[in-house]
């Protein structure tokens, strides 16, 4: 093999770890996304709220621009119990904490498993106006 193949070969080889890492990074926080849906569904639950729209949010976070870690954004509306709406911003994580009665080995926690207390210290949410 002369020098050129050589070199050839390392970066097709390092193109396709690099494609990898993104799809392992993507499918990553797509669970990531999806655990914390739900989590804010049940957070949304115990506090009386339903959802009327939830869109997780990629790069306009609203107030939680410098997120920190690795939490999920969303943007949402919701009905009180009193029947008003009300839209804000809600942040998810990132998941820190004792996680009583949980796989502690899984990265993200099961949904049914968490405490409310652990729950409420995992979700903020910001108003609008």
């Amino acid at each position: 093999m002369d020098g050129e193949t050589i070199w050839t070969a390392a970066a097709l080889g390092l193109g396709a770890f690099a494609v990898l890492l993104v799809v392992v990074f993507i499918l990553a926080d797509r669970r990531h996304g999806q655990v914390a849906r739900c989590l804010l569904g049940r957070w949304a639950g115990r506090n009386g709220y339903e959802f009327v729209t939830l869109e997780q949010k990629w790069f306009h976070l609203g107030p939680f621009w410098l997120r920190g870690g690795y939490a999920a954004v969303f943007r949402g509306t919701v009905v009180t119990p009193g029947g008003n709406r009300r839209t804000g911003y809600f942040r998810v994580g990132p998941f820190r904490g004792q996680i009583e009665n949980c796989d502690t080995k899984a990265w993200a926690p099961d949904p049914a498993c968490v405490s409310d207390q652990w729950l409420d210290e995992q979700i903020e949410a910001v108003w609008e106006k």
